[in-house]
């Protein structure tokens, strides 16, 4: 009892209320016995098909490379369980494909849950475009991927029906998390409301018919997951921070739960076409129709029925010329590719005589964020709307302080906003009085760096254990997270301070396999091996030490004091050319590096190239290191 007042407390001083899954709510095979036809024509749709467990056919074998990132990648299969594999130099990665996102009509995106309930997106997905292709998801076709993009909430609203969420992640800034079965597809219960009465009582209890709504509130229903006004910085939408992230229900209106926002009018942004802008772009239409008026949401997409739609008002086209065909969305609503996702082609939704396509606007956008749905949005929302993507930061920061100033909200997430915009400006100060007027939260509690509190509100989120810093916090972070690369990196950090380079090199080979393209990674593994392999010079051990070195400059080619040393290794051993070579390619990456041109110009004097001995000699003694400045001009003196 004493543990559920608690985490009553925690959430409560978070200033969002809990959102369990609620208790009329049942599972919706429930709903089959009584509809089965109606079941078995929905279970065809791609909404049942949003997420599922992969198949052979869904999750085929094969094989991909990556050209920007220099990786292969491979889809395999093995023991009935499937995964996907990545490879690139010197690290390989392999995570079990747990769930596909999308029916495959467009795309199908890979799905690894871990331990800890969180999913991750793997980076390559499979497109319907040519009849199938591969490539990698959105923002991941850069020369630096990410390994793992973590799958919110948001995600997942549209995707899926309801799924629970474990205590204590549903408060502000925790991390997402899933605990048990996870629900396969839009089930009946996201348009119909909960069945669990109407389970109980088919009789006596009415179960939510969308199509019996009226006006706003029945495309609302569609509106809730196929409304978004652009995919890029802006924000499309803001959740009310009152609501839990799945706390929606058919027949509500829509704007008691989320706003949605848009581009000013006037800056080329009408024209966008991205992946989820079918309403977006139906509500531009003449066409008076609504989403329910050309779709039937139990059945799979129809050309035939889509043509008999348009042609209970168009019954007879007049024009000159029009052709006599059958399928009308052919011309007026054509196949387009989206702006946003490569490889995806989508039906336009703006229903127009003649297609007139527009080039797509840059991805940066700065200046007014204007309210879209509903129009009357909350003042104090549309100005966090201003500030949350920095879309209109100047104008958009004093707008948020007089609201908040004017309404004293109660939930953290406007101080924090406001918090943020200062520090997006370099306010610190301002940013940090911001936060601290937020009611008690993790978040506000993470900006003002008070993580001895913040672990009282979470003591298992693992980025505040990281925060601290230390090596025991870093050790405890990843215990909880165990997929956690910059973990890894401070951890291997830490360790080769303390000399510590075994377990060092341990931590750092894990974040190398969790992110092979950070150059901080390779930067270090670099720096560790260097340094071990002067402690095997030390010990006159120099053929370990020259393997050190080696093996220093291979994860980090730029690292020029390990050239430097190499060569005076390889001198050592009389293997003259090979560390000239290597006193020049660390001058190379650093021309003004003193002892690299004493080295070398102790080199070239011992093979008799006096002059050029010489001109290094002298670079070297002009240097403001005393030690090498001294020790040039003594060479200098017996070459003389």
């Amino acid at each position: 009892m004493v543990a559920r007042l608690a985490l009553l407390c925690v959430v409560l001083l978070a200033g969002c209320r809990p959102t369990p899954k609620p208790v009329a709510y049942v599972d919706a095979k429930k709903c089959e016995g009584c509809h089965p036809a109606v079941a078995k024509s929905f279970h065809t749709t791609g909404m049942a098909r949003s997420f599922y467990r992969p198949t052979a056919a869904t999750a085929p074998v094969a094989e991909y490379f990556h050209p920007l990132s220099k990786t292969h990648y491979a889809m395999l299969q093995r023991d009935g369980k499937f995964y996907q594999h990545r490879a690139n130099g010197e690290s390989s990665e392999e995570l079990q494909i747990d769930y596909v996102m999308g029916s495959g009509h467009k795309v199908r995106t890979y799905l690894h849950r871990t331990p800890r309930g969180t999913l991750i997106e793997l980076p390559v997905a499979w497109y319907s475009e040519n009849g199938g292709t591969w490539a990698m998801n959105p923002g991941y076709d850069v020369p630096a991927p990410e390994t793992r993009r973590r799958i919110g909430y948001d995600c997942m609203f549209c995707h899926n029906a309801y799924p629970n969420i474990p205590p204590g992640h549903d408060i502000v800034g925790a991390e997402p998390a899933f605990e048990g079965e996870l629900p396969l597809g839009i089930d009946c219960q996201r348009c119909h409301g909960p069945g669990g009465d109407h389970v109980l009582k088919p009789q006596k209890t009415n179960i939510l018919n969308p199509a019996k709504l009226t006006g706003d509130r029945q495309m609302e229903v569609c509106m809730q997951c196929h409304l978004e006004t652009t995919s890029r910085p802006l924000p499309n939408a803001i959740k009310r921070f009152d609501r839990g992230p799945y706390s929606y229900g058919p027949g509500e209106p829509l704007g008691d739960f989320m706003m949605f926002f848009d581009h000013a009018p006037g800056t080329g942004r009408e024209g966008k076409f991205e992946i989820v802008n079918s309403v977006y772009r139906l509500r531009q239409s003449r066409c008076n129709v609504t989403c329910l008026t050309c779709h039937n949401p139990h059945q799979p997409a129809s050309t035939q029925n889509y043509t008999a739609v348009c042609r209970q008002c168009h019954a007879t086209v007049r024009l000159a010329g029009h052709p006599a065909g059958q399928n009308c969305i052919a011309c007026h609503m054509p196949l387009r590719k989206t702006e946003d996702v490569p490889h995806a082609m989508m039906t336009d939704h703006l229903i127009q005589r003649r297609l007139h396509e527009q080039p797509p606007a840059p991805l940066e956008y700065r200046g007014e964020v204007v309210a879209y749905y509903p129009k009357n949005v909350d003042p104090l929302y549309l100005a966090v709307a201003q500030v949350s993507e920095k879309s209109n930061l100047q104008a958009g920061t004093p707008r948020l302080a007089a609201e908040i100033e004017k309404r004293k909200p109660k939930q953290p997430e406007f101080y924090i906003a406001l918090g943020d915009a200062y520090r997006d400006q370099n306010d610190q100060a301002a940013a940090r009085r911001a936060y601290e007027q937020a009611p008690t939260s993790l978040i506000a509690l993470k900006r003002l760096k008070q993580i001895d509190k913040a672990l009282e509100l979470a003591p298992e989120d693992p980025t505040l254990w990281f925060e601290l810093g230390t090596v025991e916090g870093l050790e405890k972070a990843i215990q909880l997270d165990p997929e956690f690369p910059e973990a890894y990196v401070n951890l291997g950090v830490a360790l080769a301070e303390q000399g510590q380079f075994d377990r060092a090199e341990q931590a750092l080979i894990r974040a190398l396999q969790l992110k092979p393209y950070d150059p901080r990674v390779h930067q270090n593994l670099g720096k560790v091996h260097m340094n071990r392999g002067v402690q095997f010079a030390q010990r006159n051990n120099m053929e370990s030490a020259q393997r050190e070195m080696q093996a220093a400059i291979k994860y980090d080619p730029e690292l020029v004091e390990a050239h430097d040393l190499l060569g005076g290794m390889l001198e050592l051993r009389g293997q003259i050319a090979a560390a000239e070579r290597e006193y020049r390619e660390a001058l190379r990456l650093r021309p003004t590096f003193a002892r690299a041109h004493l080295n070398l110009g102790a080199l070239l004097a011992g093979r008799g190239n006096r002059a050029r001995a010489i001109e290094e000699l002298k670079i070297a003694a002009s240097s403001a290191d005393a030690d090498v400045s001294a020790q040039a001009r003594e060479a200098l003196q017996q070459i003389r």
